[in-house]
């Protein structure tokens, strides 16, 4: 197990292999809007810039010189090609963040950022509008088309907190588009076969608004705060529920790999699942954890945990 500490800490331990170091640093705050690429690929935000680790979190500089407006999500696809959104727009480098091309505009009616991205190969990505439109490109970020989709504008895709996904596509075409429906907090599942072409509505998810997709199209969702893990292997339409002895804060994955980070009475603890998420193991922190924000599994199958 491999342990990341820093003031506001980051804890990091690999699903199969168990190894610990300590790291420090000063500017690992809660609120931060963080995106773990790799070990050598750890991107921030800092003030209006962001700034990139390649030593896993000990030393930081800024990347690029674009300012931003208040950074709301923070993604890459690779360590050349990926996306920053802030209360204004998308933003695309594929520089590795040198340089950076605004793609849309990210306010609605409200003036709530939209503009959650997701890429499922190095040319083709969909964002959510904030016209209550999925867009997708094939020719990285040359032109974007609306895709097809039911009416959206009942529902609000502005999620603020990096434990949610509302929009993932697997290598087989499947994904998963999340939504909660204005002013009732009702989670929404929408679904697609062939890359996010067209989405269909597919239910209701009861207190559900953290869903993960895996590589072999089994979805993967719980409740924030609930117990309750549930999962199907038939897109959705009939679900398995385990009862887990924490409260689920996060639920992230790479596709092979699962980790949900939660909470007991005195701790954080991670639990991990390397069979899509029919078994789980529990990882807890050998020092107490207060506050967690948010969780990332690496490519490595390295689990990433930002806290203090």
């Amino acid at each position: 197990m491999r342990l990341l500490l820093l003031s506001t800490i980051v804890f990091s331990f690999c699903i199969s292999n168990a190894q610990n170091t300590a790291l420090n640093d000063d500017i690992f705050w809660g609120e931060t809007e963080t995106f773990v690429l790799n070990d050598n690929f750890i991107v921030r935000e800092s003030s209006s810039f962001v700034e990139i680790s390649t030593d896993q979190g000990q030393t930081f500089s800024q990347l690029g010189t674009n300012s931003f407006n208040g950074i709301r999500e923070i993604y890459f696809y690779d360590e050349s090609f990926g996306f920053v959104s802030d209360r204004d727009s998308i933003f695309m480098t594929i520089d590795s963040g040198l340089t950076w091309v605004s793609v849309a505009e990210t306010k609605n009616y409200e003036g709530i950022r939209m503009g959650k991205v997701h890429c499922y190969d190095a040319n083709s990505c969909l964002y959510i509008g904030s016209n209550d439109t999925v867009y997708k490109t094939t020719d990285k970020g040359l032109t974007w088309n609306p895709v097809s989709h039911p009416n959206l504008s009942q529902y609000d895709f502005s999620f603020t907190y990096g434990n949610m996904t509302p929009l993932k596509i697997n290598r087989n075409g499947k994904g998963i588009l999340v939504g909660e429906k204005e002013n009732v907090f009702e989670t929404h599942l929408f679904t697609t076969s062939d890359y996010g072409n067209t989405w269909e509505y597919k239910k209701f998810l009861d207190n559900q608004n953290l869903l993960v997709l895996m590589d072999d199209n089994t979805i993967i969702s719980s409740g924030t705060h609930g117990n309750q893990l549930k999962r199907s292997t038939d897109n959705g339409n009939s679900w398995a529920t385990q009862t887990v002895d924490y409260e689920v804060f996060c639920l992230k994955e790479n596709g092979r790999y699962v980790a949900a980070l939660c909470t007991t009475s005195a701790n954080y603890v991670v639990l991990c699942s390397s069979d899509y998420g029919e078994t789980w193991i529990a990882n807890e922190f050998s020092e107490p954890l207060y506050f967690a924000d948010n969780i990332f599994v690496t490519p490595e199958n390295i689990v990433y945990s930002f806290g203090s």
